[in-house]
């Protein structure tokens, strides 16, 4: 690579330095356009002024070259370090397949979900150190994994091992979460909210969020998240019932 960005500079250089003043002009304006889009990502080639000759000279930028150089060097890194990775994963894959308990996992796999999640929350519950060798396995569909991770053998298992209720289940802990980021970031701390804007507010969260349920100013009352108390304040003159968050 060094060597061909030097014989590149060479041909620059004595095509420029045997060229007449008005070509070298031409040939350098068009050099410090095209270090304008390429930052010298091709050849390297810098055009300068040199003050004290009061000239144009063409020479290599080394520090575009060796950033090249560099870059390419990491990235060679990382692909080799992940061809490695890879590796290191078949042979796992490859080994764990042999395993006479994996194996006979496979033997009984079915090929309905009842029946896949069913089998693998039973053989992790007999023994418990096939779990990590159950991981590597591509022949396990990956919702298995997360059901399981997710909920727990003692859900699944409450579910009857039915997909649909565990996906609900799993999309009612979302969104319980995200119910509870959006409720902690629009109740703020030591405010006083009336009943009818608590109410309001809540029922924008619940629209936002696709929670299919009628807003009351009661249900902050309900979120083991937040921290209220019942209060009354005046506003405007007027006595209003609320909650505080504390």
């Amino acid at each position: 690579m060094v060597k061909a960005v030097g014989v590149i500079v060479y041909l620059w250089k004595n095509t420029f330095n045997t060229s007449s003043p008005k070509m070298q002009k031409s040939m350098a304006k068009k050099l410090r356009n095209s270090q304008e889009k390429d930052r010298c990502e091709d050849d390297f080639v810098v055009i300068y002024d040199d003050k004290i000759a009061q000239k144009i000279g063409i020479e290599t930028n080394y520090l575009a070259m060796y950033n090249e150089i560099r870059a390419w060097e990491i990235r060679n890194t990382a692909y080799i370090s992940s061809c490695q990775v890879m590796s290191a994963i078949d042979e796992t894959t490859h080994s764990v397949a042999d395993d006479p308990d994996v194996k006979a996992f496979l033997n009984q796999f079915p090929d309905d979900f009842v029946g896949q999640m069913k089998l693998y929350c039973e053989a992790i519950a007999s023994n418990p150190g096939m779990r990590d060798k159950l991981d590597y396995l591509p022949q396990i569909p990956i919702e298995i994994k997360r059901y399981y991770n997710a909920l727990g053998p003692d859900v699944i298992k409450s579910c009857s091992y039915i997909e649909a209720r565990l996906r609900r289940l799993i999309n009612a802990s979302s969104n319980q979460e995200t119910l509870k980021d959006a409720t902690m970031d629009a109740f703020i701390p030591g405010s006083f909210y009336p009943l009818k804007q608590v109410k309001a507010i809540l029922s924008d969260i619940y629209q936002q969020l696709g929670i299919e349920k009628t807003a009351k100013a009661s249900d902050l009352q309900n979120m083991d998240w937040m921290n209220v108390k019942v209060a009354q304040e005046r506003i405007d003159g007027h006595k209003e019932n609320g909650y505080r968050i504390l």
